[in-house]
């Protein structure tokens, strides 16, 4: 209320009058009949398995314009005021193992309330079981600098609260890497930019959404990167231009007159006349060698109708198939075969490969006599 003044000299007396100016003591400003802002960053944190805390950023609403914070839980049909002041609040008495939804809103001294902020949070119980771990984890050499893996899924991967894969890879004799996220849905992951000739230990788990008791058991493998050599050619015995050996260590197809050096060999003589390809440990093969030869064990198992080196994974094959890893001298007969397959070798240096045959056309002996040859990539 304005009060305005007017004075009067009456009579030697000095007086005044006040005059009220018509004013309505109940008006409101503006601003003041706006609901106010909501609070920001609500945060849930599982304390037990009774007790969940809140936090979250004040309303943005001058304080003075804030009557309190008021808080509902989806199960309660009752609501609890948070004094203005606060930003953080336990909330008790809750079901052990549960999901709540908390909403909290800010309410004005005008009466009026803002939107709600939400969110999730789950108490703390022994019924909350941790997630299945990935299995059958293998690993695969693509270049000298990546790592394929691939894994069948967790069993947990169906579940709501199902979150995503976390994989840690730590290098000999160093620390582990920054954890890699993968999606729930994946089940093969490339590793890139590692080092060839350093084994890394590869640690793969499932992750729910759960605030405890969310991490699986891992599963681990140990790989390192390795160079691929593509298109190598071995040529049959009668070709008297080309080699039908080869040495991994120095990547070199050779001829006989270095054969004391072939890691591997074709072998293309016939057999009491009958066509016989053979490839395997040159000290198997049927050639007269210019001195002491090699010893190369190979698998017991070819793996075949592949299209791919990638298609067999290096650790699949090691550590899951009859005759793995390679024990012995042997000589692949794939005289019918048509289509690639895939050995996997140990050389006399301690050395292991992953080798690829490749068909065409249903043939594993390409091209012409006498420079017939067969294609192989090798890992």
């Amino acid at each position: 209320m304005t009060l305005l003044r007017k004075f009067l000299h009456l009579s030697g007396v000095l007086c005044f009058i006040v005059i009220t100016a018509g004013c309505d003591d109940d008006a409101v400003s503006p601003v003041e009949s706006l609901a106010p802002a909501p609070p920001t960053a609500l945060i849930a944190t599982t304390l037990n398995q009774s007790t969940i805390k809140l936090d979250w950023t004040h309303s943005a609403t001058a304080m003075d314009s804030i009557a309190t914070y008021v808080l509902s839980i989806s199960d309660r049909t009752d609501t609890i005021l948070v004094s203005k002041l606060t930003n953080s609040y336990n909330v008790a008495g809750l079901s052990a193992a549960t999901n709540y939804i908390f909403s909290l809103s800010t309410r004005g001294r005008n009466g009026k309330m803002s939107t709600a902020t939400t969110v999730q949070g789950r108490t703390a119980g022994d019924t909350i079981l941790a997630p299945a771990p990935p299995t059958y984890l293998m690993a695969a050499s693509r270049d000298y600098q990546t790592v394929a893996l691939k894994w069948m899924a967790s069993a947990s991967a169906e579940q709501a609260n199902f979150a995503h894969y976390e994989l840690t890879i730590t290098p000999a004799g160093g620390n582990p890497l920054p954890i890699f996220i993968i999606a729930k849905n994946q089940t093969a992951y490339e590793v890139k930019g590692l080092t060839e000739g350093i084994v890394y230990t590869f640690a793969l788990k499932a992750k729910t959404t759960e605030v405890t008791n969310n991490l699986s058991t891992e599963a681990v493998i140990q790989w390192s990167p390795a160079t691929r050599i593509a298109n190598v050619r071995l040529y049959e015995t009668a070709s008297n231009q080309f080699g039908a050996g080869y040495n991994f260590k120095t990547e070199r197809v050779l001829t006989l007159k270095d054969g004391t050096e072939w890691d591997i060999a074709l072998d293309t003589r016939s057999v009491n006349g009958q066509a016989s390809f053979d490839l395997g440990s040159p000290s198997l093969t049927s050639y007269s060698f210019p001195g002491p030869v090699r010893n190369t064990l190979i698998s017991t198992k070819m793996y075949q109708n592949v299209n791919s080196i990638d298609d067999v994974y290096d650790t699949d094959a090691l550590g899951t198939s009859a005759g793995l890893p390679p024990t012995e001298p042997r000589l692949v007969n794939f005289t019918n075969a048509t289509s690639g397959f895939v050995l996997f070798v140990k050389t006399a240096d301690g050395n292991m490969a992953k080798v690829f045959v490749k068909a065409n056309n249903g043939r594993v002996l390409q091209g012409t006599a006498p420079n017939r040859y067969i294609e192989m990539d090798i890992s």
